[in-house]
């Protein structure tokens, strides 16, 4: 049995090389359909040769011209004609029972296999042309019909009726059995493709939700969204987190590409755990540098809070990777609160990004602070100052923004609490 189901499945699968969806289906439909015909009505043909040659041997004639006839589609879908497979397995099935009825009359029931040829013209008509399997089964009808009535009389001797009844059952049940395994087929084909459409929405979820913020994803699959109505949203009040990796250029140039990937790769996925356990947004890397935001694009109460938790567990991550394999690894990092803009930008490859001067604030920190430090501005450390300890306060040039005073983060507050230093200093080298 299993070489038999071998033999059919390289039978199917000849010409499928480089099609796939309906064409695969297709081919592999006329395949199975030319090959099951052509043996059925060549052991026919053997039938009438060995029950009487001399009497019948137009049959057997017949049977076997039909026979090639149902073998040539393989040939045509070998070299990638499947159109013409197609009209060729419906010439030869038409021949077939046209022919027998003609010559052994329709007693013989052979031509209620012209139901199923109406059935199979479903299957192997190309997706969409419904006008073709609507020819098919016209064509069919129109000959069960004239085969039928007109065909009573055979132009042969006729069958006894022991033989001829059992033709008749043959022909019935196995036209009963053909369209039950079409619809079989049929439901198999459309449950498959639903099963491979809801893959390829999960998938298309996941990644999605992998670029965007949740909440911007769902937006953006709405219609409008869709086809291009901006996604922008202002926020009165989000903390922005800028880290980067300090003298990252020179290392990369001393690495081979592979390695230099696998780091940055190893750096960001920790970092990513981190963001999503602090409940806070990635927006993207930029090189080596990491940007993340919090109270956006759902709004909290606690971003400033989570985003310094957030820095401090950054700090930690890029300590334990420097002791384990990367010694030069070493971060700076600034943070800043105030109002963003945020939205999606593109089309083609789309992008949730926040713009304001909040960020570009946040950004020159991380430019300015010191390797292993973390640079908040007075806006963040008034929101943190009951729960976290700074050093400083220090006053820093900020390009397009002069003076702005600014703090180290050193960690969250400890049972004992220092008394805050109140001179404005420079920051140490």
């Amino acid at each position: 049995m299993s070489m038999i189901i071998g033999v059919l499945r390289r039978i199917q699968d000849i010409g499928i090389q480089g099609r796939h969806g309906d064409e695969a289906r297709r081919i592999r439909s006329l395949n199975l359909i030319g090959a099951i015909g052509g043996v059925s009505v060549a052991l026919y043909g053997l039938f009438y040769a060995v029950y009487d040659i001399a009497a019948y041997w137009p049959v057997v004639l017949a049977n076997v011209l039909c026979s090639v006839g149902y073998f040539l589609p393989l040939l045509c879908n070998r070299g990638g004609r499947v159109n013409l497979a197609m009209w060729m397995l419906a010439a030869a099935a038409w021949s077939n029972m046209t022919s027998s009825t003609l010559l052994l009359g329709s007693a013989t029931g052979i031509q209620f296999y012209l139901i199923a040829v109406a059935a199979l013209a479903v299957i192997v008509t190309p997706a969409g042309n419904w006008w073709l399997a609507a020819i098919a089964t016209v064509v069919s009808v129109a000959l069960f019909e004239q085969t039928h009535f007109a065909f009573a009389v055979p132009l042969l001797t006729p069958l006894p009726d022991a033989i001829n009844n059992a033709i008749f059952v043959g022909a019935t049940a196995g036209t009963m059995l053909l369209v039950a395994l079409i619809i079989g087929y049929y439901r198999k084909i459309v449950g498959d493709a639903e099963q491979d459409l809801q893959r390829a929405n999960a998938r298309s979820e996941r990644l999605l939700h992998a670029i965007l913020p949740a909440a911007i994803a769902d937006r953006l699959k709405d219609t409008d969204a869709a086809e291009g109505a901006a996604i922008a949203e202002h926020y009165d009040d989000v903390t922005v987190l800028f880290a980067d990796v300090v003298g990252f250029t020179a290392q990369a140039a001393d690495a081979d590409a592979g390695t230099v990937v696998a780091r940055l790769n190893e750096l960001f996925t920790a970092f990513d755990a981190l963001a999503a356990k602090h409940g806070l947004e990635k927006i993207k890397t930029i090189g080596d540098a990491y940007m993340a935001a919090g109270g956006l694009p759902v709004p909290q109460a606690d971003h400033a809070e989570r985003s310094a938790r957030l820095a401090l567990d950054l700090m930690a991550t890029a300590e334990r990777l420097r002791g384990a394999h990367w010694p030069d690894l070493k971060l700076r990092i600034g943070l800043h609160t105030g109002p963003a803009v945020a939205g999606v930008i593109g089309r083609s490859k789309f992008a949730y990004d926040i713009w304001g001067d909040t960020v570009n604030t946040a950004s020159r920190l991380q430019e300015l602070a010191p390797s292993e430090r973390i640079l908040t501005s007075e806006t963040t450390r008034q929101r943190l100052r009951d729960g976290f300890d700074f050093d400083g306060p220090f006053e820093l040039l900020i390009r397009g923004k002069g003076a702005l005073t600014s703090y180290w983060l050193l960690g969250e507050k400890t049972a004992t609490d220092g008394a805050a230093q109140a001179e404005v200093r420079s920051p140490p080298p």
